[in-house]
């Protein structure tokens, strides 16, 4: 059933709150649910989650919105972007050099990470 969600036939009730987030915990307890055992990620076990037909949603979202395109299609969100796991160790680690460089001689914060080496370097030599 996992392999139905990757694909976009089935959505769990986390994606159904991001697509649309103006239906209800109530108006989602009334679809039908399969159940489906979500792979290890890298930071949570496996577990199981329940899914929705896509088509189950969307008509219910269609029933229950009263935001509904003239076509009678809604438009859902698109997904998030997935933040990078990269980026928000590099944004750490930059903040981390702030703070040393801040305790050791009181730079100046700036913003500018050139400033800050800048100032670093001048109060080494």
């Amino acid at each position: 059933v996992w392999l139905e969600v990757t694909s976009g036939s089935r959505v769990t009730r986390g994606s159904i709150r991001h697509l649309y987030p103006g239906l209800s915990d109530a108006d989602v307890a009334t679809l039908p649910k399969a159940v489906a055992n979500k792979p290890m990620g890298p930071n949570q076990s496996a577990r199981q989650v329940y899914t929705y037909l896509r088509r189950d949603v969307d008509a219910l979202a269609g029933a229950r919105l009263p935001t509904v395109a003239d076509a009678g299609e809604i438009s859902p969100r698109s997904p998030a972007p997935k933040k990078s796991r990269a980026s928000s160790k590099s944004r750490a680690s930059t903040r981390g050099r702030i703070r040393a460089v801040d305790e050791e001689g009181g730079a100046k914060r700036s913003g500018s990470v050139l400033d800050l080496l800048a100032n670093a370097a001048a109060q080494t030599g």
